[in-house]
């Protein structure tokens, strides 16, 4: 590490010791040989003083401003830092000073002699106190605490005296003390209010350690010999004590009375010698210096590896640290030089909007943008900083009085100016134009750069001028500072006036401004935290106190966010002014952060000042980024979204994660904050396009109250809605209750505010009243409203309301008299209605003839017996129960015809069937009444009425409907018609039935209806082994069969097929078995071995109907179909198809046919001579005569050749006499590919060009053609138009599946279309 600076020694003397200034001191003072000199933080000496003599000893006093050091015999220097001016102090006691000390807490200077005197100097008063005898021999140490003065001497003992110089206790050592030292013990009890504990070195090799309250019992810590010698040590932590050891050891050891003495770390750290030690309490660091370098120690983790300091191969004797621990002094014994180091470089940070200031060095400043994280400015200073400043325009640093100014723009920086001010200055800010200064308790505003001309205001500057000032921001136009009192007040910087004063009750102790200017957050000494608002001038008190730091967010948001930090943890919070209940606050996320200093919020992102001139960025909870990697918690996000007003950000992720119900919060939450475009948005996604209307129409309104009214009712705030009505326009609020049908507060509201309403709220309170019950209140309310015009509408409904009312409070004859004039039916229904309920039946029936109602009026003339006047109103009367009262009255008086009728008008359908069966005798208009209702109830009446008239076979079907089986199973045994059952049962037979007929079945040796039986009951095991006991029997066989596939049983499959295999007579349905089972590729396989032995044994109708049911299922199931299985089908078909074309007189179509067969001769062995010789005479026939020649000789040739037919055996020796002539070419037909349209010959299945495969016709065996394609109706195989529909024409059925089949029905078909 290079020094900061480097001071050459000014005496003699290469022992040069350290001091520097405390309290906030920026002085290093260096004393040796004969001279003394201070030299300020940058090296530069300050003043130099000839002693005349040999210093010993110097020491700063504790407030920094005295320099006391030993010269001579019995001179002590005095140096003041303030006038820069020393004078010498004579202690006057014929005796050389050898010890000084100044006091913790007053200018009290204690001077040790030779003779043990002690002489006490006030530098206040220049009083001097001589003390003596107070040792007998030489004062070589001492040490001051707030009490005590405690000094040590050669004659071994150590005094503790009082400020006065008092002797309170004398301690005998057993060797000398050195490097006395007080402290105050955390874990210890004391009477001493402050540094209850000394400590001093005895003779070099032991501590000892004394308790102020019990100076009997000191405690004594011994260390190894290995050590060697203490040359120093220091408390830290609690109640640890770190020594160094002239040997190079470090050791720290506690000093906590359960454990002390004990060794928490020990290490060597230098292998010659180690000299000296010095503690920085601001970094927590030991600072160790031995041999040629300085080694350092964390207090809070002493095994933390550290970075060590090499001085340039020099040995290193003394050390001092300044007071913040920036700086590190040290001092070589060979050369007498001084070395500086920095040892920490100051967290200093500034900002603005998206500039960010840092120090990044001792002397160099840093200016980032954070839009562009690549560019960086460097400032070099050639001050140390104390502060730094950046505004829009102007950035700067500060020491002292003095403050520095910068112009800057984009990463170009200029000097503009250098203030010096009165007084130490605390803190700049700057805007476009003017400075504001914090310095002694005031604030100094001035233009940047000023002219000597300009007037530097100075605030306070009235009556408040004795108050000092706590804070301050600036804005573009205002100055705010705060007081002590607890005033804000707000300064118009261009014009100095004064705009206006917040008073608020105690003290401001911290200002924060938003970017905009009119936001400025306050906390004071209560530590409350508010936010108030310069426009509208309220006040807005946060909801938690004592918070750490402050931070409005410089980025651009639809909110204005800001962001608290307590302990580590980050709150973000968005400020929002409008809305129903303004201003809002409303917390957005929360982080926890690290030890690091938070100054700056920007786009979502957090920056704290770090280490060594670091700025740690961290992105906050609502970063666009972060938002999107995170999938986590996806209502969180929403909510973050909703309160910082992205409302259409939100609405997307709610789709993106499926969390819509979420929109209809968004939609109230944007219209509850005014923003009603991203509101109707929100209200029209959730299809509430009703409220999104309502929304557009009040968005226009300029009245705040009357807007704050309307969005309160759409949020269903009903008083807050009043409340704002009221103080825009009453009537809205009127209107507001009366939509709610609050008529009691809305008649107060009308006669309040408009009279005119008072009758039509009147109308509708007393309607609510009656509705709720209270008949005798809404009587008077009625009546109130008939006294007012209405309407002819509003007049009638008040009339029948009263007339309700009355008769409800059985105020009858008062209740007629209005409900004679009530015109309305469904208001006489309701009075109709209450004259029931209170039992005024006639009454009640008159009125329901009034009203039309003729099922009521007809169920009182029941209940009043008043039958001539029911069969008059029974006609228009259409209810079930009136028509059943009715019915059963002419039930009693034999009148069957009507009864019947009204019967079936109640729907007692039932009863109706009853009287026709066994009153009328009427079965076909029961089995009528049956048909159109379907009750089973009826059937088993009809199926009775029909077994009394001995008709067994309808008897049955409706026992059978009637769910009575056991009944029509006796009935067709008495009546010996089993068989009429058996044919109902199918049509609608239950398990059961099924069940007992296959029993009988099996009973009567009927195999094949029995397994038909067992199947139809779900019994297919049983059922199979009943039809497989006949095995021999092909109807049952196939029944088995066709049971099996129904069924879709596997273990009923596999059992089948397991017994099929063994029987040749069953093989041909393998293939169907392995289709139900599912395992089509088997299905295939034994379909070919199936279709090859039929083949082989000339059953070529068997094989190709083998080959197209296995075909047919694999398509049925989307299966492709092998090739071979394809190739077979065609070649069988091909030799089936000769027949055809002989049967047509076609022979070159035979010939072809036949000469393709032959070239598969092997797998048609059985008739492989005669399809041989029937291809020689067709070829002949067909002018194929080198075909002809070559089959006939490979004919002759073959060992065969005795099979040839005598008839033909002539024609073929002489076919194969004649070899054909070179001109007998045999040119066969081309036609298009129906892929690729490249003409292939007819009868190749196979195109050359495109390399397809091409189906084959059906009905010629060439392959078809694209544009006469068609498929077979029954199969779905292909064919050429004409020629399927002349072979249909002629044989009325499929050529390949005999199949009936239509001309009508084929019909053209698209070449992608055909499954091949």
């Amino acid at each position: 590490m290079e020094p900061l600076f480097i001071i050459e020694p000014h005496s003699k003397s290469s022992q040069q010791r350290l001091s520097w200034q405390p309290n906030g001191g920026n002085y290093l003072a260096i004393y040796g040989g004969n001279m003394v000199s201070v030299y300020d933080r940058d090296g530069n000496c300050l003043d130099k003083v000839d002693l005349g003599g040999l210093c010993q000893l110097g020491v700063w006093d504790s407030d920094g401003d005295l320099f006391a050091v030993i010269y001579g015999s019995s001179s002590v220097l005095l140096w003041n830092a303030a006038s820069r001016r020393n004078h010498t102090l004579e202690i006057g006691l014929k005796d050389v000073a050898t010890f000084v000390s100044w006091a913790v807490s007053q200018a009290l200077l204690a001077i040790g002699t030779e003779k043990g005197n002690l002489l006490l100097y006030s530098a206040r008063t220049g009083r001097k106190i001589p003390v003596l005898g107070k040792h007998n021999k030489r004062i070589t140490c001492g040490s001051w605490s707030e009490e005590f003065l405690a000094l040590g001497s050669e004659d071994k003992s150590l005094s503790i005296s009082t400020l006065d110089g008092d002797t309170i206790h004398t301690l005998n050592l057993r060797s000398q003390p050195s490097l006395i030292k007080f402290t105050n013990l955390k874990f210890q009890e004391s009477k001493v209010k402050n540094m209850n504990t000394l400590s001093v070195v005895i003779g070099r090799k032991t501590l000892l350690i004394l308790n102020l309250d019990d100076y009997e019992n000191p405690q004594e810590l011994a260390f190894q010999q290995k050590y060697g010698m203490i040359v120093g040590y220091e408390w830290f932590g609690d109640d640890n004590i770190g020594v160094a050891f002239s040997n190079g050891f470090f050791v720290a050891v506690s000093a906590r009375n359960d454990h002390i003495g004990q060794e928490l770390y020990q290490s060597r750290e230098f292998s010659n010698i180690l000299n000296d030690m010095s503690i920085s309490n601001t970094l927590n660091r030991i600072a160790l210096i031995g041999d040629d370098s300085v080694k350092f120690k964390d207090t809070e983790n002493l095994k933390l590896p550290i970075k060590s300091i090499v001085v340039n191969n020099e040995n290193i004797e003394f050390a001092s640290w300044s007071e913040d621990g920036r700086i590190l002094a040290v001092s070589s014994s060979e050369t007498g030089r001084v070395y500086a180091y920095m040892t920490k470089l100051p967290n200093l940070c500034a900002a603005f909007g998206p500039y960010l200031l840092i120090l990044a060095g001792f002397k160099k400043l840093e200016l980032h943008r954070q839009s562009k994280p690549g560019s960086m400015s460097e400032l070099k200073i050639d001050k140390e900083a104390d502060f730094l400043h950046i505004g829009p325009s102007y950035l700067g640093f500060g020491l002292g009085n003095r403050v520095w100014y910068f112009f800057y723009e984009d990463r170009k920086i200029t000097m503009v100016t250098e203030k010096n001010y009165n007084g130490v200055v605390v803190d700049v800010l700057t805007n476009i134009e003017y400075t504001a200064v914090s310095c002694s308790d005031k604030v100094y505003i001035h233009k940047v750069e000023s002219v000597e001309n300009d007037e530097i205001q100075i605030y306070p500057n009235d009556e408040f001028a004795n108050f000092a000032v706590t804070a301050h921001a600036l804005t573009s136009t205002c100055l705010i500072y705060s007081l002590e009192n607890g005033n804000v007040h707000f300064i118009n910087v261009t014009e100095a006036v004064q705009v206006t004063t917040l008073n608020h009750h105690c003290g401001i102790v911290e200002l924060s401004v938003s970017p905009s200017g009119y936001l400025t957050c306050f906390q004071d000494t209560c530590g409350n935290t508010f936010i108030h608002d310069f426009v509208t001038n309220e006040l807005t008190k946060l909801e938690f106190k004592n918070i750490d730091s402050f931070l409005w967010e410089h980025g651009e948001f639809r909110r204005k966010i800001f962001v608290t930090v307590i302990d580590k943890t980050a709150k973000y919070f968005a400020y929002q002014e409008e809305g129903e209940e303004s201003p809002y606050i409303l917390e957005v996320a929360e982080q926890t952060l690290g030890e690091n200093f938070v100054f700056h919020l920007c786009s979502a992102q957090l920056f704290q000042c770090g280490d060594g001139g670091k700025v740690i960025t961290t992105q906050t909870p609502y970063h666009p980024s972060r938002l999107e990697k995170s999938k986590k918690d996806p209502e969180r996000k929403i909510r973050l979204l909703i309160n910082m007003g992205e409302y259409q950000r939100a609405i997307n992720l709610c789709h993106e994660v499926g969390c819509k119900d979420k929109i209809k919060e968004i939609a109230e939450n944007a219209l509850k904050m005014f923003d009603f475009d991203n509101a109707v948005n929100a209200f029209t996604q959730i299809n509430d396009i009703k409220t999104a209307m309502t929304i557009k129409k009040f968005t226009h309104l300029e009245n705040e109250f009357l807007l704050k009214g309307q969005v309160a009712v759409v949020l269903k705030k009903f008083d807050t809605a009043e409340a704002m009505f009221l103080q825009s326009d009453p009537i809205y609020a009127l209107r507001l209750r009366a939509a709610l049908q609050q008529w009691d507060r809305a008649l107060i509201l009308a006669k309040q505010h408009s009279p005119s309403e008072v009758p039509l709220v009147s109308y509708e309170l007393a309607k609510q009243l009656e509705f709720s019950g209270d008949y005798l209140e809404a009587k008077i309310y009625y009546e109130a409203a008939l006294r007012f015009e209405l309407s002819e509408e509003k007049y009638s409904k008040c009339l029948a309301g009263l007339a309700r009312s009355l008769l409800k409070c059985d105020e009858f004859q008062q209740g007629l008299k209005y409900a004679h004039k009530v015109k309305e039916e469904q208001q006489i229904e309701e009075i109709a209605e209450i004259l029931e309920e209170k039992k005024h039946n006639s009454e009640a029936c008159s009125f329901y003839e009034r009203a039309g109602n003729w099922n009521k009026a007809a169920f009182l003339c029941v209940h009043l017996k008043l039958w001539s006047k029911l069969r008059d109103i029974i006609k228009t009367a259409d209810s079930p129960k009136i028509h059943a009262f009715y019915a059963k009255a002419l039930e009693q008086e034999k009148d069957y015809r009507n009864a019947t009728e009204h019967y079936l008008k109640s729907g007692d359908e039932l009863s109706a069937v009853r009287i026709l069966v066994e009153k009328m005798k009427d079965i076909e208009s029961a089995v009528k009444v049956y048909n159109n209702h379907r009750n089973v109830e009826i059937a088993s009446l009809i199926a009775n009425a029909y077994a009394e008239a001995k008709d067994i076979k309808l008897a049955i079907k409706y026992m059978i409907t009637a769910h009575r089986r056991n009944d029509a199973i006796d009935l067709a045994k008495k009546s010996n018609c089993l068989s009429i059952f058996n044919e109902l049962a199918d049509i609608d037979g239950t398990t059961e039935d099924f069940l007992e007929l296959a029993i009988n079945f099996e009973l009567n040796g009927n195999r094949l209806e029995a397994g038909k039986y067992y199947a139809k009951a779900k019994r297919f095991d049983k059922a199979l082994s009943t039809l497989l006991n006949d095995i021999s029997n092909v109807e049952c066989v196939e029944e088995a069969v066709r049971i099996v596939v129904l069924c879709k049983d596997t273990y009923v499959v596999d059992k089948t097929i397991t017994i099929f295999r063994d029987e040749p007579n069953c093989q041909r349905y393998l293939p169907e078995l392995y289709s139900a089972k599912g395992d089509f590729s088997e299905a295939a396989n034994v379909a070919f071995r199936l279709a090859e032995t039929e083949q082989r044994n000339g059953n070529y109708k068997i094989a190709r109907a083998v080959l197209i049911d296995s075909i047919r299922r694999l398509r049925a199931s989307n299966l492709s179909v092998p090739l071979d299985l394809i190739r077979t089908l065609e070649l069988v078909h091909s030799y089936l198809l000769v027949r055809i074309h002989l049967q047509k007189s076609n022979h070159l179509a035979a010939a072809q046919m036949l000469l393709r067969v032959s070239r598969s001769l092997s797998k048609f062995q059985r008739h492989a001579v005669h399809i041989l010789t029937t291809a020689v005479l067709e070829c002949q026939r067909a002018g194929l005569r080198k075909s002809a020649y070559s089959i006939a000789a490979m004919l002759l040739n073959s060992k065969s050749k005795e099979q040839i037919d005598k008839k033909y055996k002539l024609k073929i020796e002489n076919a194969a006499r004649k070899p054909p002539r070179e001109e007998d070419q045999e040119d066969e037909d081309l036609t298009p590919c129906p892929y690729c349209g490249e003409m292939c010959f007819v009868t190749s299945l196979a195109c050359e060009g495109c390399k397809n495969t091409i189906p084959m016709c059906i009905a010629t065996g060439y392959h078809v053609t694209k544009h006469d394609l068609v498929v077979s109706p029954c199969c779905s195989f292909p064919a050429k138009q004409d020629a399927l529909v002349d072979l249909v024409s002629i044989n009325n059925c499929c050529p390949l599946c005999e199949t009936i089949i239509n001309v009508d029905d084929i019909h053209y078909a698209d070449i992608k279309d055909i499954k091949f």
